[in-house]
């Protein structure tokens, strides 16, 4: 693993920082006029490279703590100092169709992790869905997002309005796409969940997304149509959603792990488990907090907030419901948009 010089002087600093130091209050000793040398600074008396230390240490801050927006692919931190980290992610909205309806809304995941100098963690930001043209084919928000087919026969359906689905973030110790990490849960550090797309019928009724969950995605809004009502359930955290009416072959999908089911109008939001779709009504995907390594301290819970969604008190699912929403990414807020992570540094030892 390769550092870059200013890790590097950010390590060393950090040590002389942390270190106590104790000195005599004599007179001579404090005097700035005594001459300093040091080939990591240019600084020439005492009180100069003091100075020059403590701005330094301000700087290591953006090292040892990262934030991260959505990019459309995967991002690595490479863990610079032993210590306790606190994860948050924030899950991705699906798309709408048009604005009177609303894609399901990201949800939010924290908790706290020991690593070690050298650990690389892997980072992958859910992007949102999106809304399209009648008929209009759609891709899922990045990492999940379950995509819309768009079919359109112009006859009985008059025409499909799409959306996709949002994407999850999650952070792991192994490479990949969510989806691609079935076969290793373990490595699985945090998710948090994105929400279905609103789209619908055209000639019948559109329908709101239903929001990423915690430990359950919500349920897609109900689509009523030839004397049968059309639900994309939400997830869990052992399968993806599913969904209910009557159901053409090809035009609804169940979720699965990573992935949000696919639609003939709307997509299922991604996440642990991705939400389902009922063609013209789409879940929302479920969050994780579940991995043994993610920890709780005496001032941090590990937990999941979400959309008007259901809560749960168990600590390997605590699950919090909120109504408030922001396109900035906010502590036990639901998001709206693409989805976000942050990395920050909390020291040695826990609270």
């Amino acid at each position: 693993m390769k550092f870059t010089k200013k890790e590097i002087t950010c390590f060393i600093f950090g040590l002389i920082i942390a270190t106590t130091i104790s000195v005599s209050a004599g007179a001579a000793f404090l005097s700035k006029n005594i001459a300093y040398n040091n080939s990591y600074t240019s600084a020439t008396n005492v009180e100069d490279a003091l100075n020059e230390l403590y701005n330094e240490q301000s700087t290591c801050v953006s090292i040892l703590n990262k934030d991260y927006d959505y990019t459309g692919s995967e991002v690595t931190y490479n863990v610079p100092r032993n210590g306790y980290y606190k994860l948050e992610t924030w899950g991705a909205q699906g798309g709408a169709y048009k604005s009177s309806v609303v894609g399901g809304y990201g949800g939010y995941s924290v908790g706290i992790v020991s690593l070690s100098s050298g650990d690389t963690l892997y980072i992958n930001v859910g992007g949102a869905g999106v809304g399209g043209a009648l008929g209009q084919a759609l891709t899922g928000g990045y990492n999940g997002g379950g995509n819309s087919k768009g079919y359109n026969n112009n006859g009985d359906d008059g025409g499909v309005a799409p959306a996709s689905g949002g994407g999850a973030t999650h952070i792991a110790v192994l490479t990949g796409k969510l989806s691609s990490l079935s076969s290793s849960v373990n490595a699985v550090l945090i998710v948090s969940s994105g929400g279905g797309g609103a789209g619908g019928n055209s000639q019948n009724s559109y329908n709101n997304g239903g929001s990423g969950g915690g430990y359950k995605g919500n349920n897609g809004g109900n689509f009523y149509y030839n004397s049968f009502n059309y639900y994309g359930y939400g997830a869990d955290q052992t399968t993806g959603g599913t969904y209910s009416g009557v159901i053409i072959s090809g035009y609804s999908g169940a979720g699965s792990f990573g992935q949000g089911g696919i639609g003939i109008a709307i997509g299922g939001g991604g996440g642990f488990y991705g939400g389902g779709s009922a063609g013209y009504s789409a879940g929302g995907g479920s969050g994780y907090i579940g991995n043994s390594l993610l920890v709780s301290s005496s001032t941090i819970t590990k937990h999941m907030t979400c959309y008007n969604c259901q809560t749960s008190t168990d600590v390997s699912t605590m699950t919090n419901t909120t109504t408030n929403v922001s396109s900035t990414a906010t502590a036990d807020y639901a998001k709206s948009g693409n989805g976000y992570a942050k990395i920050t540094y909390l020291g040695t030892t826990l609270n």
